[in-house]
């Protein structure tokens, strides 16, 4: 609670001069504040000066009104209130009395409707030095034929200026504090709302399409491209500022939702009406091109709320296997699918491959020659002349060493091809962590 000198404000003969045209009744009926804080004030400082405060707010009130009209659900009474605080306390300074200083505990309430309300601070403090300059003409022209003295003029202006920067730190604590928290609830509101469609457990209906356009800004039935960028820890933050800055100045007009998840994971989603072209992507792509420490991912475009999530887990899923692969400014999930299909999970990409290729899992270089030819082979199409000419070696010894290899494996490598490739093409992404150790 402030306190005030006295000497410094205090013209209290000048103040009980003051008085209302109206009639008292009427007046305190008018009233926002309570009767009782007002009868209060009227016994120690007067009912005159008291009235004239009162209705010195109620005049200003409908300009108030009128400067927000296009506010919804304006709260006037409570600013009314608000309006006979800072007059009141005015009063109360000049009079040399305690008026318990009504405006600090009025301000809390009107900031954070303000902040609630999405008006501006800007658009505030524009208001609160209006009001200002009117209740400082208001209170010069009462006082007019009191002949006020240059210091007299001085104290006035002191007390009204002190009054209101007082209540204007009052009103910036709680209406930033009031911000703050908006934004932490709509931030909690967002992340909920992408983690319930990431669910996929449900269509989204109309009005939740309605909230999704509403919270996260995009048209949720378009198409979806989703990207994940896993950052290195020194240069997160400023890779993360980048994409926000960098992306919506070069993709103004298109719909995006970015999201940081964690502090070195940052997702985010184009969405278009139809599958993006060059024009879209490429922006993207040199953005992201940006950071060569940091892994990057995209997944495919899809439509709707499970395109929505489609793209972003093939993003996930393809940024998890990453480092394994070869090095790229943007990994795209359509040029590693079986990679990614079979190789998410580690462990499990392991015993698919030792389960399928048994002792040619090994680390031996026996192992390792034979992999070889098994690959040249089928990848050829399983042509002996071709896997030959691919190892370098005669056409028996293909035949040979493939004769070695169904023996070890215990069964024709016809009956099992399919599963061969993909252990085989495993090996060859992932590298020796998916042999069997020695």
């Amino acid at each position: 609670m402030r306190s005030y000198s006295p000497e410094r404000f205090a013209l209290p003969d000048l103040c009980r001069t003051l008085t209302a045209n109206g009639n008292q009744e009427a007046i305190e009926t008018a009233a926002c504040l309570d009767s009782v804080v007002i009868r209060r004030l009227s016994a120690t400082v007067g009912s005159g000066p008291i009235l004239w405060a009162l209705e010195e707010a109620a005049r200003i009130l409908p300009r108030i009104e009128e400067d927000f009209a296009d506010v919804s659900e304006l709260p006037r009474r409570e600013i009314g209130a608000n309006l006979e605080a800072w007059v009141l306390d005015i009063v109360a300074l000049l009079a040399d009395v305690d008026g318990g200083a009504m405006s600090q505990q009025t301000i809390p309430q009107v900031a954070r409707g303000a902040a609630r309300l999405d008006v501006s601070f800007e658009r505030l403090t524009r208001s609160i030095r209006m009001v200002q300059s009117e209740y400082t003409s208001r209170f010069f022209l009462a006082l007019s034929n009191n002949n006020l003295q240059p210091e007299e003029y001085t104290r006035l202006v002191s007390a009204i200026s002190r009054i209101t920067d007082d209540g204007l730190e009052q009103l910036i604590v709680h209406y930033l504090d009031e911000r703050a928290n908006l934004l932490d609830s709509q931030m909690v509101r967002r992340r909920e709302l992408v983690k319930e469609l990431l669910a996929g457990t449900e269509q989204p209906s109309q009005a939740m399409a309605t909230q999704i356009a509403n919270d996260l800004g995009l048209t949720i039935h378009q198409v979806h491209t989703g990207f994940v960028v896993v950052h290195q820890a020194h240069t997160a933050m400023l890779e993360q500022k980048t994409i926000h800055r960098d992306l919506r100045a070069k993709l103004r007009n298109v719909e995006m939702l970015i999201q940081t998840d964690g502090y070195t994971q940052t997702a985010f989603w184009i969405t278009t009406p139809v599958k993006p072209g060059p024009a879209i992507l490429e922006p993207v792509l040199q953005t992201l091109a940006e950071f060569p420490r940091a892994i990057c991912t995209m997944g495919e475009p899809a439509q709707g709320s499970q395109g929505f999530r489609q793209t972003h887990l093939q993003a996930r899923d393809l940024a998890s296997i990453a480092p394994q692969l070869a090095s790229s400014p943007v990994l795209r999930w359509s040029d590693h699918t079986l990679t990614v299909t079979l190789g998410t999970h580690a462990e499990r990409a392991q015993w698919f491959v030792r389960s399928v290729l048994g002792p040619l899992a090994d680390t031996t270089e026996k192992a390792h020659e034979q992999r070889t030819t098994l690959q040249a082979y089928l990848s050829s199409g399983q042509s002996l002349l071709q896997a030959a000419t691919q190892c370098n070696v005669h056409r028996n010894t293909i035949v040979y060493r493939l004769q070695q290899i169904e023996s070890r494996l215990d069964r024709p490598i016809r009956d099992q091809a399919l599963q061969l490739q993909c252990a085989l093409h495993l090996i060859a992404q992932l590298g020796d962590q998916m042999l069997s150790p020695k």
